[in-house]
């Protein structure tokens, strides 16, 4: 898997000071080699010229990218090596967008840090040269003053969910540990390349057995459907039949943990020029099954049309099994995940 190039939290890393522009004299030792002032063991550099001086800032800039670019293409045994943990497929797919995602930020938010340090247009051509640099030092010591405080969380997340008595906060918890974790891998890739040593911070949990740990979580859970307001028709169902894609459902012989109460309010149907509209909402709200105490509720705006009141309407109810297909598992684990 591809991984953009990103940076962690460093966009108020201070670096040197603002750049000068230099006009003739001698070409600086940076432009074509290796700097005295700016030692590779101390810096990370890149290199950009252009006949515009803004490009050529961009273009240093975007030199700098290309190192955490190829270096983390070049670590790659990334999030996707979780699949041997035996993780749905749903979930692996889920781990490597959010990997790649987090990746992608950190590294643009660490390129967007950087100042120019040096500036020399030449008098020949009048082609400006631009100089990026990174502190090696600097960037190291934040990053790893931000992995230090994801452990942390990350500690305070699984004794939570250890010490809860209810599945979804614990599946919540657990969840939010696996996520910080993710974050925290992107940190740690991205301090390998700064740091000289490639090491970085080792790891203090096993972010595969973070997921698999979850994952078992999620498998306890068992939900029944209800529906106390259907104006549209077929709405349990159709809940039902999701919450059994995702595992959530229950058999005869086990009983539902939780109820997911739905409530599809409609208004009424619009003919607008030969076409019947279909408009209203569609709420869902997880209860105990026992104490009827909510978990947490969630609402989707329904907007569907046809040529007849009948067809609109199964349109509607498409559109309903659409959303649960792609957002219900995650929308009932987010439930029980601390702000």
């Amino acid at each position: 898997m591809k991984y953009l190039i990103t940076s962690l939290c460093i966009a108020t890393l201070v670096l040197q000071g603002c750049a000068s522009t230099k006009k003739g004299g001698g070409m600086p030792d940076w432009v074509n080699g290796n700097s005295a002032q700016y030692p590779t063991t101390a810096f990370l550099i890149g290199r950009g010229e252009h006949s515009s001086q803004a490009m050529a800032r961009d273009r240093a800039r975007a030199d700098l990218a290309k190192i955490f670019e190829v270096a983390i293409q070049e670590q790659s045994t990334d999030i996707v090596k979780y699949s041997s943990q035996k993780i749905g497929k749903d979930t692996i797919e889920q781990l490597e967008s959010e990997a790649s995602r987090d990746i992608s930020t950190r590294t643009e938010q660490v390129v967007k840090g950087v100042e120019i340090n040096d500036i020399w247009q030449d008098p020949k051509t009048k082609v400006f040269h631009a100089l990026a640099t990174i502190n090696r030092m600097q960037a190291s010591s934040r990053l790893r003053e931000q992995i230090n405080q994801l452990d942390g969380q990350t500690g305070s997340y699984l004794s939570k969910a250890r010490s809860s008595n209810d599945l979804i906060t614990k599946i919540g918890l657990a969840t939010r540990a696996v996520s910080t974790q993710i974050e925290r891998d992107s940190s740690q890739r991205i301090l390998k390349i700064i740091d000289r040593s490639g090491v970085g911070v080792p790891p203090s949990y096993n972010l595969g057995q973070l997921i698999s740990d979850r994952d078992n979580l999620v498998k306890r859970l068992r939900i029944s459907a209800r529906a106390s307001r259907d104006d549209l028709g077929d709405a349990e169902r159709i809940v039902a039949g999701a919450l059994a894609r995702v595992g959530f459902s229950h058999s005869q012989n086990e009983q539902a943990l939780y109820v997911l109460d739905v409530q599809a309010e409609m208004q009424p149907v619009e003919d607008r020029a030969g076409w019947f509209w279909v408009r209203g909402m569609l709420d869902i709200n997880l209860m105990d099954s026992k104490t009827n105490e909510s978990h947490g509720s969630h609402r989707w705006e329904i907007k569907a049309s046809g040529q007849t009141v009948a067809s609109a309407k199964k349109r509607a109810q498409n559109q309903i099994d659409e959303f649960l297909k792609n957002e219900l598992k995650q929308t009932i684990i987010s439930f029980g995940m601390p702000e």
